[in-house]
């Protein structure tokens, strides 16, 4: 792939992460600017209307960024290998943190005398 692609793909993700942030200030920091600025109140619909695609826009976003990171190892030959490793890797994260949150709420019912397991 030339230099010239990737450029402009980074560019590109640049540009969609700078608009993803852009709109999730906007829809965090909108509402009230338009309440303290009442003159500027027929134009609070239009403009809050860009905030409403935050979290779509860095849903794109970094589901894009993910792809491009990942797309060459998952192109060569020990694909298999890196999808599952990933996956084994954040399947073991996700059950440490269930874990993690879950102990004190089992310690609470210990010392309680309310411990049952099928909770």
């Amino acid at each position: 792939m030339s230099r010239s692609v990737l450029t402009s793909r980074s560019t590109a993700i640049g540009e969609t992460r700078t608009l993803a942030i852009f709109s999730m200030m906007i829809g965090r920091f909108g509402p009230s600017a338009f309440q303290r600025l009442p003159a500027l109140q027929p134009l609070a619909e239009p403009i809050l209307f860009l905030g409403r695609f935050a979290n779509t826009t860095f849903i794109v976003v970094f589901g894009v960024t993910v792809g491009f990171v990942y797309f060459d190892r998952f192109l060569g030959p020990d694909r298999v290998r890196v999808l599952l490793e990933a996956v084994h890797a954040r399947a073991r994260l996700r059950v440490l943190c269930a874990l993690i949150i879950r102990v004190p709420d089992y310690v609470n019912l210990g010392l309680a005398g309310d411990f049952d397991s099928s909770r």
